[in-house]
């Protein structure tokens, strides 16, 4: 009876301390993998979008502050400074110097972390997040490298496209139609419609793919028309812009999202080159 007299005084006595000992630890828990990236990205897009990057940096600036917030902000584990320890501030892993090619070098440096990170999260959303990030910042450093005289090459399209969205299919297929109808414009102008007919070639051998693997071929199911609107054919970049969308879109399972958002970050550099903007978000 004394040695629980004793117990009940000394809980009550820890209590009058403001020492609790029922309740849970405030740490907060270990991340996930997804939230380590997550929070890596919002350090990274709050850099670049506090960086000055003159009049040539505006758009990608821009563009940053929108996917900062899109990407839920910058986690601090204890913002009113009232944690059990003190805790600095989170920084982004990197430094963006100032000016276009500071901006530039910071997206070329960058970019292919996202590129990995859409396909290591867990989460489709976050995924899609990602490869949403990934094919703006494509565009916006296509963009920058334009304006600044610097050469550089498009990223590759893939060899395969791996989805069940009959959008991606339908989106390949007439962006392959349109060209064609460019093509034929150019030659009919005397001018060399090689590039326009292998641009077309691909795509429709990417839509092709997509249908064959889907077993949509000669069904009902084939999501691809006879015959679709040329009015993109005068906007060739906005054609390239909205194909992008449509691939960012689709990007979900963890099996096709390298392809999608290789096509995706291709299409929308080639649509930088052309002026188009895809937006901070594309797709999304």
């Amino acid at each position: 009876m004394r040695r629980l007299l004793a117990l009940v005084l000394a809980a009550v006595a820890l209590t009058g301390c403001g020492v609790r000992i029922d309740g849970p630890d405030p740490s907060p828990s270990a991340p996930t993998l997804d939230e380590v990236l997550r929070q890596r990205e919002a350090l990274r897009a709050e850099a670049l979008a506090a960086t000055d990057g003159g009049d040539l940096g505006t758009q990608v600036t821009a563009h940053a502050a929108r996917q900062l917030e899109a990407l839920g902000g910058v986690w601090i584990a204890w913002p009113q400074g009232d944690g059990p320890t003190p805790t600095p501030a989170p920084s982004a892993d990197v430094v963006v110097a100032p000016g276009a090619e500071g901006l530039l070098a910071a997206l070329d440096r960058t970019t292919p972390d996202l590129v990995a990170a859409t396909g290591e999260v867990a989460t489709p959303e976050l995924a899609r997040l990602f490869a949403a990030i990934a094919t703006a910042r494509t565009a916006d450093a296509e963009g920058l490298a334009g304006a600044l005289g610097a050469a550089r090459e498009l990223p590759a399209l893939p060899v395969e496209i791996h989805s069940a969205d009959p959008a991606v299919a339908r989106a390949l297929d007439a962006a392959a139609w349109v060209l064609e109808a460019a093509a034929a414009r150019s030659r009919a102008a005397g001018e060399d419609p090689g590039p326009l007919t292998e641009r077309a070639s691909l795509l429709r051998g990417l839509g092709e793919f997509v249908v064959t693997a889907n077993g949509w071929s000669g069904t009902p199911g084939d999501p691809r028309e006879a015959w679709y609107p040329l009015d993109a054919a005068d906007d060739l970049a906005g054609l390239e812009a909205d194909l992008a969308r449509v691939l960012v879109a689709a990007v979900g399972a963890p099996e096709g999202r390298d392809g999608l958002l290789q096509a995706a970050r291709n299409c929308a550099a080639l649509a930088a080159r052309g002026g188009a903007d895809v937006g901070p978000l594309p797709g999304l």
